[in-house]
């Protein structure tokens, strides 16, 4: 039975978010022993953000929060939800930027999922490596203790300058094994930064002022209904200052085991470093379960970008530049499951002004929800 889709209707800029006009899907029931119980939870599967002509990195992300939807929930027909927020701020330059983010909302048997987000605060000088550590407490679910098996990935990330915005050098976000503790779930979380700035437009003697707000999703299942198995992927690219990344380019495939109906692939962790601080014109990283494939997504500059938004994009500068991607993943492999790939496409028009990347101006959100056919 295919699944079943209401209109989607996306922000304009300078428009609120459409918040109220939830997108609306339909599930069918997963296949399996129907006396085993129900659960659905939401995927993140990243994000990408594109702007008229480069800028220093002020606020790029995507995170997604939901709430647990367990079998008495979908038995009772209601619904499940999930909030999926995009965010993008250009720092002290008015810009346009198109941003869309990819989840998949899954239906499962004898799996639960629950999520759970918090902030971390990297401060430090500019050029040196920063890190910074600690936990994200996800609340256990409520057939938690029939499923003994724990896997923890992100369900999103938004990053943003608390101060003046800087050029990323390396940026890293991993998590570790998840620790059973008192009413939830202990997920160790770690952060390593490194920002600079040697441009005109920069204060003089400034620091590195940056928030992570990291999303968790901590998945608990019998081994009858999931298998887990660790996977990597890295690549390198360059381009030269006269010669930018060709379009087909831009999106980097890394091969990937062929998916096949029922696996996703779930990131959790990213490492991306460059060989030098630069502005950034498009940024990203999106996995497609349903070709087993990851796309990653950094250019500095394109042809024409210094006369795309004048007077402000003659401070654009095109920089020759390489960069370094390593991106951690599970491979879940669900065996009574159904799932349904959803994308979200908006733009968001910044016109600073003395704003801060957190000012609502910067953020686009959207309320998702489905149900299952119990």
């Amino acid at each position: 039975m295919a699944a079943c889709a209401g209109p989607t209707v996306e922000a304009t800029p300078g428009e609120d978010p459409p918040s109220a006009e939830p997108i609306q899907v339909i599930l069918p029931r997963p296949p399996g022993d129907p006396e085993h119980p129900l659960s659905s939870f939401a995927v993140w599967q990243g994000w990408s953000m594109r702007w008229g002509y480069n800028h220093r990195f002020n606020r790029a992300g995507s995170l997604i929060e939901q709430q647990p939807c367990t079998d008495a929930h979908i038995r009772a027909a209601e619904p499940c939800r999930a909030r999926l927020t995009l965010a993008a701020a250009s720092g002290s330059g008015p810009d346009d930027a198109l941003l869309h983010s990819d989840l998949v909302l899954v239906a499962v048997r004898n799996a639960g999922a629950a999520t759970a987000t918090r902030e971390f605060v990297v401060r430090g000088l500019e050029g040196e490596p920063l890190h910074v550590t600690g936990d994200v407490r996800v609340p256990a679910g409520p057939d938690w203790p029939d499923l003994p098996h724990r896997v923890s990935f992100l369900s999103g990330l938004d990053v943003g300058s608390l101060g003046s915005a800087d050029k990323m050098v390396h940026l890293a976000v991993k998590l570790r094994d998840p620790v059973d503790g008192p009413g939830g779930v202990r997920v160790p979380v770690r952060i390593d930064a490194t920002f600079s700035c040697d441009s005109g437009e920069c204060p003089p003697r400034d620091r590195v002022d940056m928030s992570f707000r990291v999303g968790v999703t901590v998945l608990a299942f019998r081994d009858s209904a999931v298998s887990a198995e660790e996977v990597q992927a890295r690549t390198t690219y360059g381009w030269q200052r006269k010669e930018p990344l060709a379009p087909a380019a831009t999106s980097t495939v890394v091969s990937m085991p062929a998916a096949v109906k029922g696996t996703l692939l779930a990131l959790r962790g990213l490492d991306v470093r460059l060989d030098r601080p630069l502005h950034v014109l498009e940024f990203g990283l999106r996995v497609e379960s349903d070709r087993g494939r990851i796309w990653t997504e950094l250019r500095n500059w394109r042809p024409g970008m210094r006369n795309s938004k004048r007077p402000y994009s003659f401070f654009a500068h095109a920089r020759a530049g390489r960069v370094d991607w390593t991106v951690d993943l599970w491979r879940l492999e669900f065996r009574h499951a159904v799932v349904n790939r959803r994308r979200w496409q908006t733009q968001m028009r910044w016109r600073p002004r003395g704003r801060h990347a957190f000012d609502p101006m910067a953020e686009r959100t959207r309320l998702i929800e489905w149900k299952v056919q119990p």
